[in-house]
């Protein structure tokens, strides 16, 4: 009997320093996304350390949870001579404790053009991807973006034009995640909105569903399929309004865990929503014009229809 409470004890033991040695690094914390998955991580007592391009702005934004945060780095990964040195001091082990997990939440905004674009989405996660197979971490999470694999889609013109070819360079960077030999989680959200709930969420396969997603409920998918254990699968999630009020269940439990199909060399291909955003401005200036000439006949028209109308009152026409 004393051996085996010896040898539950140290299992207990072994589990909690396993619990303990774990950090997760996210980068991009201080975007929308990125606020709510290191807030519920850190409600979850996970270790978090932060990557940040804006110290002072990561002050402003973690000044109620500032002290639980484990670490908090200043890094450009744009930048080619200094971004190495601030990711070594991110990754690097203390008491006992390592960076097992990487989020990136590296996205741009709708405010920087092609050439900002093209380093916010693309250029930034290809440095850190990198980086993190050099120190051979567990797990890279990549918050990628549903309609991905659908350039001409609805959705996917209006993204691209508020941010240019912001999609195309999601799906490079997909691609070489996929190749990089990490495990990795690619989950593809639905349209993200900023409040406070969780609600009951959609996850598929094939980027053939639609909706929207609270960045809430999005933490704690991350948090979720993490848990889960799950490994080299790419997957869309999404609500839809009419489950605003319905509490959420953990998607990845049982048959739905099951119905998750791992990734194939398929999934590699390249879309082109630069090619589709080009063809988008080649059309634009015909359009221009055959909209202008339409305008300018419906405004003679009723031009004309007034001017009618008046002169048959002044002569009295019948």
């Amino acid at each position: 009997m004393q051996n085996n409470l010896d040898n539950l004890n140290l299992i207990k033991s072994t589990r909690e320093f396993k619990e303990k040695s774990e950090i997760i690094l996210i980068a991009g914390a201080t975007g929308e996304s990125g606020v709510k998955i290191v807030e519920y991580l850190i409600s979850q007592n996970i270790k978090v350390r932060i990557l940040v391009r804006n110290l002072d702005k990561a002050k402003s934004v973690f000044f109620n949870i500032w002290e639980k945060l484990d670490g908090i780095y200043e890094c450009d990964l744009a930048n080619e001579f200094t971004y190495k040195e601030a990711l070594r001091d991110a990754f690097q082990e203390t008491k006992n404790c390592k960076v097992t997990k990487v989020i990136s939440c590296l996205a741009g905004t709708t405010k920087e053009d092609e050439k900002i674009m093209h380093i916010a989405n693309y250029k930034i996660n290809i440095n850190l991807i990198n980086y993190c197979k050099k120190e051979e971490i567990e797990k890279f999470i990549f918050i990628s973006s549903a309609q991905i694999t659908k350039p001409y889609s609805f959705i996917s013109l209006f993204i691209n034009q508020v941010r240019p070819d912001a999609l195309g360079l999601k799906n490079l960077v997909e691609i070489f995640l996929r190749k990089s030999g990490l495990n990795y989680i690619i989950i593809r959200p639905c349209k993200l909105e900023d409040k406070p709930i969780l609600h009951e969420v959609n996850t598929g396969q094939g980027d053939n569903i639609v909706g929207f997603i609270t960045r809430t409920t999005l933490a704690k998918v991350i948090f979720d399929s993490m848990k889960a254990g799950i490994n080299n699968c790419t997957f869309e999630v999404s609500g839809e309004y009419s489950q605003m009020d319905k509490s959420y269940i953990n998607p990845f439990q049982g048959e739905n865990l099951a119905k998750l199909k791992p990734d194939i060399p398929s999934d590699n291909i390249v879309y082109n929503h630069l090619g589709c955003l080009n063809l988008r401005k080649k059309i634009e200036f015909p359009l221009g014009l055959i909209a202008g000439g339409v305008a300018l006949r419906a405004f003679t028209f009723v031009l004309s229809r007034i001017l009618r109308v008046k002169t048959n009152k002044i002569f009295n026409y019948k």
